[in-house]
């Protein structure tokens, strides 16, 4: 893996009360994909799997070395931007600020879902090619006056976007007979988005309880714009077509409302309750013209918020905590079709609830001791799907992915008094996740299981090496206890019930970091 990346910064004063910060970023790197490995075999009579894919190797545990029939390709990504922020303070009542951003992104990824010394190309992307450009401008009006502070602005946006992919799957005719390479398609989508919007926000600080209400209020429109152009070719099962486009335009108006109170100097709870939306849009990776066609109304969401926010022992010990409920309307689910990775549906699910509680608790007890402990807990449900292409009610039970139940971390830090040659900082980190669906269809295979982790780092900073530069260097180790863990599991190959990529087994490294 090969990479860099450097930003370049200017801040100066033209005239009077006018700021200009001007910004290029750019971040590039060469680097090998996720090796994904058959966990689990449809037919469990079958220890080695389905008889049509009988040599492909099945292991539900970390294969430690393997020489894959195809070679791996390289994958990179190169992304180049710019931002420009014009600042000018009339006064403390009226400011302007302009903001500009340009980015660029080109990608070329390569994947092999089912790498193995066995079966060439079970299936693959080879190449993934994406290629990105966005521009956007806001302009923004902040303020305060007496008891009221405010900010309004525009905001515009627009992207072009291409995607190319070709998707390889290897078949048996017969069964037993050695395997074949076959292009199961070759796709090439277009899509431009367009969006603007208005929005203003105002909290107000009644003369009442000595000043520690406020009250804040918010209004967004939003204006979307989305078109798509498609085209498919070399398909395997014949559906092929040209520049199948589809466009449509969604808007939207959101609100917020806030109430915060300080219950002491350092004590302080809020209730809020906002709106969201998600706008439509159209399915680019349709297989078939009606699918790419087929429009995806908004998404909206209701979210309430109960917080309390504290510090004690003259500030040695913060808590934050928050209870919150998010109701889902049209919920937008996307997920690729059981036997077919190549057909991927998206459609509006229906309804769903999410709620949850989640905690945060840092606290020094010492001098140079720092804990922190992180803790979520979330209930999600999809309900009342109905069926995209019957209209009918959908009795499968559906999921949203990546949707942990409880997640909790603790993160111990000391620093050692300084030494002659810099500042020693020793660190440890547990953390752990709850079981998560990969897909939301709930495919059988498509999961992660419970895991945890436990990292390490010591740190020597602060070194100076010059008058202007300082040197830092990192020892670190992760996944000290060397444990198998998922970062990626598919459910919907046709040749294992579970197709899955394992995180990193344990390692060290050494990081050296030079800062002027």
């Amino acid at each position: 893996m090969e990479g860099c990346a450097i930003r370049i910064t200017m801040h100066f004063f033209p005239v009077g009360q006018v700021a200009v910060d001007y910004a290029y970023d750019h971040s590039g790197m060469d680097f090998g994909t996720h090796y994904y490995q058959a966990m689990d075999s449809w037919d469990t009579k079958q220890p080695v799997g389905d008889p049509n894919f009988a040599s492909v190797p099945y292991s539900d545990k970390r294969m430690e070395s393997f020489t894959p029939s195809e070679k791996f390709k390289e994958s990179n990504f190169s992304i180049d931007g710019h931002s420009l922020i014009i600042d000018y303070a009339f006064s403390d009542a009226f400011n302007i600020k302009s903001l500009t951003a340009y980015r660029e992104l080109d990608e070329s990824f390569y994947q092999d879902y089912s790498a193995n010394p066995n079966v060439p190309r079970l299936f693959m992307n080879d190449p993934f090619i994406t290629k990105q450009d966005q521009f956007s401008q806001e302009l923004q009006f902040t303020g305060a006056l007496d008891r009221y502070t405010y900010i309004a602005g525009l905001y515009y946006f627009k992207e072009h976007g291409k995607e190319t992919a070709t998707d390889y799957l290897s078949l048996q005719f017969p069964p037993f007979v050695p395997f074949g390479a076959y292009q199961l398609q070759s796709r090439q989508t277009k899509a431009v988005n367009e969006a603007v919007a208005v929005y203003g926000q105002l909290t107000y600080t009644p003369p009442v309880l000595e000043d520690r209400l406020a009250i804040t209020a918010g209004l967004r429109y939003t204006e979307d714009d989305r078109s798509v152009d498609v085209t498919r070719t070399q398909a395997f099962d014949g559906v092929t077509f040209a520049n199948v486009k589809a466009s449509n335009k969604w808007d939207n108006l959101s609100g917020t409302l806030i109430a915060s109170y300080e219950i002491a100097d350092n004590q302080s709870a809020y209730l809020k309750f906002s709106q969201g939306y998600r706008t439509g849009g159209f399915n680019g990776r349709g297989t078939r013209p009606d699918a790419v066609q087929l429009q995806i109304d908004e998404e909206t969401v209701e979210a309430y918020e109960l917080g309390y926010k504290s510090e004690w022992f003259e500030r040695r010990l913060r808590s934050n905590i928050a209870f919150y409920q998010m109701d889902y309307k049209d919920l937008q689910l996307s997920f690729a079709t059981q036997g077919d990775p190549a057909d991927v549906r998206f459609f509006n699910a229906g309804n769903a609830e999410m709620k949850g509680v989640e905690l945060d608790v840092t606290a020094v007890p010492l001098d140079g001791l720092l804990i922190s402990l992180q803790y979520a807990y979330l209930d999600s449900e999809i309900k009342g799907v109905t069926n995209p292409y019957t209209g009918q009610p959908d009795p499968h039970k559906y999921a949203l992915p990546s949707a942990p139940e409880q997640t909790y971390a603790v993160d111990v830090e000391y620093t050692l008094a300084p030494l002659a040659i810099g500042i020693l900082i020793a660190n440890i980190n547990y953390s752990w996740r709850d079981r998560v669906v990969t897909s939301a269809d709930n495919a059988p295979g498509a999961y992660i299981d419970r895991y945890n982790l436990l990292n390490t780092r010591l740190a020597l900073t602060e070194i100076l090496v010059s008058i202007e530069g300082e040197l830092k260097l990192t020892l670190r180790g992760k996944n000290l206890a060397d444990k198998e863990y998922l970062v990626d599991s598919v459910g919907a190959f046709s040749w294992a019930e579970q197709t899955g990529a394992f995180g990193q087994p344990r390692s060290y490294g050494i990081d050296i970091t030079y800062e002027f």
